[in-house]
């Protein structure tokens, strides 16, 4: 080494060094510039930022719903009977009436069962995420309700291969794949039918994640996002950002429901001015609207170093950061949508945990920045609800917190309208150019 100057001590760095850049340029997945997690100041305000981001930034695998409409779950997770050991991750899904039944049972002449009876035969099934098609089956025969293919477990099947695993769709309907090896597909993509091809004694969707793309290998563990979830045929809607649905649970993707509000919407390049009362005394804030480097939305209050910035993405709209001083509505609008889903349904609720470092009294927010290098944080929840929806153009989302409530009135087309805003007092902000 000594032609090139470098002491005999540098090998190992060098080497290692040279592996591992040779390593990153190798990597595969999402090579777009990121935001910087811990940006500079206090350690309270690098936490803060971070629980910002561990909102919007996916720590699990969440993936769509592979169907349209609402499904039940009939079999989940260490199921009975057959998701057990290495193929315990998995979801058999069916379409049941309001009393549980997966069939029709008004029946003209004959009683017996034909596939056409049962309502999730024929229906559609999507892809879960984007990805390459690896393996697709379709020549094998449907059976016959109460009988099954013990020769071909999974039956007329599709293998999409993802940047995480493989996604396994089973027990097709013969001759319904719309692809085939090769192809891309995107989420929410129609790929097949559903049908009662294998080992299915009626019609049902099997779904999994697996290692790889042999058929029986190894299943993993997955969890789906942005679904619309209920106990029973009449109870109430909830939102659920990412989980798993449980037995006999229904469940829809979100970005499928009929009658969704679309209207939350932060464009680009407004200026929106805003008419802002407390009892007697009216005053008028201006915000800016602009794109960041990363695609988001970040809104500055004009005359004052007040800043808000959000991110849009399959999980609908997030905040990630504020700036600057907080006695402003801008920073009552970072707290009534740090979280909102990408469409909105009458009286659906969700909740969304924001730091407590972000909101409530100025000594509690001291308390807990000292409290914080020992113990961690806890972010507080904030409860959400669409409160109220004259139509499919207008409505308004309640935010509750620890030490405010903020209602924000959304109009398609528009965007933001008003705000009330309660946090031991009243303010009302209006919007003024509407036109």
């Amino acid at each position: 080494m000594t032609p090139l100057g470098l002491p005999v001590f540098s090998w190992p760095f060098n080497i290692s060094a040279i592996a591992w850049l040779a390593a990153i340029s190798l990597r595969e997945g999402n090579t777009r510039p990121k935001r910087n997690e811990l940006p500079e100041g206090s350690p309270e305000a690098i936490v803060y930022r971070a629980e910002l981001f561990s909102r919007i930034e996916m720590k699990s695998l969440g993936l769509r719903l592979p169907f349209l409409g609402e499904w039940s779950v009939t079999q989940g997770f260490n199921g009975y009977p057959t998701h057990k050991n290495i193929w315990k991750h998995g979801f058999d899904f069916e379409v049941l009436d309001k009393d549980g039944f997966p069939f029709r049972r008004e029946k003209t002449g004959s009683s017996k069962l034909e596939l056409t009876d049962y309502f999730c035969f024929d229906a559609p099934v999507v892809a879960a995420e984007d990805g390459n098609v690896a393996v697709a089956e379709a020549s094998i025969p449907d059976n016959e309700p109460g009988t099954t293919n013990t020769e071909n477990n999974f039956g007329n099947h599709i293998v999409i291969r993802h940047n995480f695993g493989y996604s396994l769709y089973a027990h097709l309907k013969q001759f319904s794949l719309l692809v085939s090896p090769g192809m891309y597909v995107k989420r929410g993509d129609i790929i097949a039918r559903c049908g009662s091809s294998g080992r299915a004694p009626r019609p049902h969707l099997h779904f999994h994640i697996q290692e790889n793309a042999a058929i029986g290998s190894s299943t993993k563990p997955f969890c789906f996002d942005s679904y619309l979830l209920r106990n029973a045929p009449d109870s109430k809607e909830e939102y659920v950002e990412s989980g798993l649905p449980l037995e006999f649970q229904r469940c829809a993707a979100i970005e499928y429901a009929a009658g969704a509000f679309t209207g939350i919407e932060l464009p680009a390049g407004e200026k929106w001015r805003f008419a802002v009362r407390e009892g007697n005394k009216v005053k008028i804030e201006t915000w800016l609207l602009e794109e960041d480097l990363w695609g988001g939305i970040k809104i500055s209050l004009e005359g004052s170093d007040a800043l808000a910035s959000f991110s849009k993405g399959k999980r609908g709209w997030a905040g990630f950061a504020f700036e600057g001083k907080k006695n402003n509505c801008l920073y009552a609008l970072f707290l009534g949508i740090s979280h909102v889903p990408p469409k909105l349904l009458p009286c659906i609720e969700w909740s969304d945990r924001v730091s407590a470092l972000s909101s409530g009294l100025a000594y509690m927010k001291v308390l807990k920045e000292l409290a914080v290098p020992f113990f961690g944080h806890n972010p507080d929840v904030t409860s959400f609800r669409v409160s109220e929806q004259s139509s499919s153009k207008r409505i308004i989302i309640e935010a509750t917190g620890k030490y405010f409530i903020v209602q924000s009135e959304w109009q398609e087309g528009k965007g933001l309208i008003a705000l009330n805003i309660r946090n031991g007092r009243e303010i009302r902000a209006t919007r003024l150019n509407l036109e």
